[in-house]
């Protein structure tokens, strides 16, 4: 049986915004949660990161920095990848307006949030530490915490702002290096008690059902009468 031996929130130093500006929608959250993991970055690095149409980043950024949440650099050099020709980064406006992170949200699940678990032996622990020590795949989770039992384990809990390709990035990179992954979405946590009423309720309306389709099955299988 799985222990919870540690829980971490990544953000720890961010707040939430009072600035005018703000970022507005999954990908611009996404990317200045990604700028405030990993500091400046290409529009190439961005877009490897956030996904999308590299136009559409492209228009997305320049809103942000004419707001002033973003600052933009130029380095002279052709744009291409690995060779930015400009570095976006988050000006002093854009730390204040990144989402908010709260301390009493880490360790506990909401309805809706996104989760995943990766699982994996000795063997690949290097390999997955090494991905997720990037910064590059954890600017988007809410809370991660180590799961100790057999073998090694991580549970990562995503903010629903950002959307679902994170975690797909990150199951995709988990994967790659020999962690067993798995995902899906939190239902609403219930006490003890109210679980096995729900069960109890559910058991009840599927005898129902499934009373109802056997009757309705021996209904049509009756021979209709002959008429006199």
């Amino acid at each position: 049986m799985p222990l919870v031996e540690g829980i971490f929130a990544p953000r720890t130093r961010y707040r939430l915004a009072v600035a005018k500006g703000r970022f507005s929608g999954v990908r611009q959250k996404h990317v200045a949660l990604v700028l405030a993991s990993l500091g400046p970055q290409g529009l190439f690095e961005l877009l490897d990161i956030v996904g999308g149409e590299k136009h559409a980043l492209e228009r997305s950024l320049e809103s942000l920095s004419a707001q002033g949440l973003l600052d933009v650099v130029d380095t002279g050099n052709a744009p291409a990848q690995g060779q930015p020709s400009r570095l976006w980064s988050l000006t002093a406006k854009g730390y204040e307006a990144l989402p908010a992170e709260s301390p009493e949200r880490v360790g506990r699940l909401s309805e809706g949030h996104r989760w995943m678990t990766a699982a994996f032996s000795a063997e690949h622990a290097v390999d997955v530490d090494d991905v997720l020590a990037d910064g590059e795949f954890v600017a988007a989770i809410e809370w991660v915490a180590r799961l100790d039992g057999d073998g090694r384990a991580y549970f990562f809990m995503f903010d629903p702002a950002v959307g679902p390709q994170p975690v797909e990035s990150l199951f995709r990179a988990l994967s790659a290096v020999g962690a067993r992954c798995a995902t899906g979405s939190t239902r609403a946590p219930q006490g003890p008690r109210e679980f096995v009423n729900t069960l109890a309720t559910a058991k009840r309306a599927g005898s129902r059902a499934a009373k109802l389709l056997a009757d309705r099955r021996s209904a049509s299988a009756r021979p209709n009468p002959k008429p006199p």
